[in-house]
C-alpha cells in the first residue's frame, strides 16, 4: 500500500495485517508515523515491512518493487492512497504545488501499477484499489489540483480495469469525511457532517469494510464504491 503510514492508510494496513495478509506499505514525509504503524504491523506479523518510496520518482518506485520481489512472498493487493493534500486555489499562484499533487495522483498510480504488474500476475487473484476523494463528485474551491488529480485517478482507474480484464481486478475506493483534523472546530465538525445524507461522520471501519468488500468480491470490476454517507449526491436534496 502507497501512503500506509497513518490516518485511514495506517487503519487499512492493520486490518489487512489481522487478517493474515503480510502487509508492506510506502511513506514519504511522515517518518515518525511510519516507524509507529511498522512497529504496530510487526508485531501482528514479524514480516511487515516499510519502504520510503516518492511515488511521483520512477527510480524509487522500482526499488519498492524490488523490495517486493526480493521478498518472495508475491503480490495479491496493491492499494494505491499516496496523494498529498495542498490548497491551491485558481490563479495558482506558481506551478509547484499543482505538479506535486497531480503527479502523486496520477503518474505515481501508474508507475506504481506498470512497475509491481509482474508481480501481481503472479497471484491467482490480483486486484488494485485506487483511493479517490468525493471531490470528483463535488468540486470545491481552493483544491484545484487536488480536483483534477483525483479526478484523473478516477480515469485511470476505469482505463486499467480495461486494459488488464480479465486477469488484474481494478476499482476505486471514495471515502467521505472520516477523520477530522484535530484543530477542526466543532462548528467546522458539524457543517461537513450536515453535508452528508447520515448527518455524522464516518469511521475508518467503514473504510476497512470497504477495501474488504473490493478485494472478496471477484466479479467487481471498474467499479467506485463511495463510502461517503451520501455526501456526493447530498447536493440533490430537497431543502427541509
Amino acid at each position: 500500500m502507497t501512503g500506509g503510514a497513518h490516518r485511514i492508510g495506517r487503519r487499512i494496513c492493520l486490518d489487512l495485517a489481522h487478517a493474515g495478509a503480510r502487509v508492506t506499505f510506502s511513506w514519504l514525509s511522515a517518518e515518525r508515523q511510519a516507524r509507529t504503524t511498522l512497529a504496530e504491523l510487526q508485531a501482528i506479523d514479524a514480516g511487515a515491512s516499510a519502504v520510503r518510496c516518492d511515488v511521483t520518482r520512477l527510480r524509487d518506485v522500482r526499488s519498492l518493487r524490488d523490495h517486493l520481489h526480493r521478498r518472495g512472498d508475491g503480490l495479491d493487493i496493491c492499494i494505491n492512497s499516496a496523494s498529498p493534500w495542498e490548497f491551491d486555489a485558481f490563479p495558482l499562484a506558481d506551478y509547484a504545488s499543482w505538479h506535486r499533487v497531480t503527479r502523486a495522483s496520477i503518474d505515481g498510480c501508474v508507475y506504481v501499477c506498470n512497475e509491481l504488474l509482474p508481480l501481481l500476475l503472479e497471484s491467482s487473484s490480483p486486484c488494485i484499489i485506487n483511493v479517490l476523494d468525493t471531490i470528483v463528485r463535488q468540486p470545491r474551491t481552493g483544491l484545484t489540483a487536488h480536483a483534477v488529480g483525483k479526478a484523473g485517478l478516477e480515469a485511470l482507474t476505469r482505463q486499467l480495469a480495461l486494459e488488464l480484464a480479465p486477469r488484474v481486478r481494478v476499482n476505486g475506493l471514495v471515502p467521505g469525511p472520516m477523520l477530522p483534523q484535530p484543530d477542526l472546530s466543532p462548528k467546522a465538525r458539524r457543517r461537513v457532517a450536515d453535508a452528508t445524507l447520515l448527518g455524522r461522520w464516518g469511521t475508518p471501519e467503514d473504510v476497512v469494510r470497504g477495501v474488504r468488500f473490493l478485494i472478496d468480491s471477484d466479479f467487481v470490476t471498474g467499479s467506485l464504491l463511495f463510502i461517503d454517507g451520501g455526501e456526493s449526491i447530498a447536493m440533490h436534496r430537497r431543502p427541509r
